[in-house]
C-alpha cells in the first residue's frame, strides 16, 4: 500500500460511470480482487477503455485501498498496457 508497483491481472469486467471507470480484475464486482481506477477528469486519456475487457494487462502506479480492496487510480495511458 502507497508503494508504486506494477500489477498484471485478466480485466474480467470493466464499468463506467460519469464520474469514474473501473477495470475489474479477474472476476466482476464485487468478487473482484483489485481494480484500476480512471477518474472522468481523464476520460479523454483513455478513449476506448473497453478494448481491455477480456484481456491480460499491466497497470502500474501507487496502490491504495478503496472499500477494502487494493486499487491503482490512472492518470495516465502509459499506466496501462496490454500483455
Amino acid at each position: 500500500i502507497g508503494k508504486p508497483v506494477t500489477v498484471s491481472g485478466f480485466v474480467a469486467d470493466i464499468y463506467q460511470s460519469e464520474k469514474v471507470a473501473y477495470l475489474n480484475f479477474v472476476e466482476k464486482y464485487p468478487n473482484n480482487p483489485f481494480t484500476a481506477v480512471i477518474f472522468a477528469r481523464q476520460f479523454g486519456e483513455f478513449p476506448e477503455i473497453e478494448k481491455y475487457k477480456n484481456k491480460m494487462v499491466e497497470v502500474t502506479g501507487r496502490v491504495s485501498v478503496f472499500k477494502g480492496k487494493p486499487q491503482i487510480i490512472l492518470n495516465s495511458p502509459n499506466q496501462l498496457k496490454l500483455k
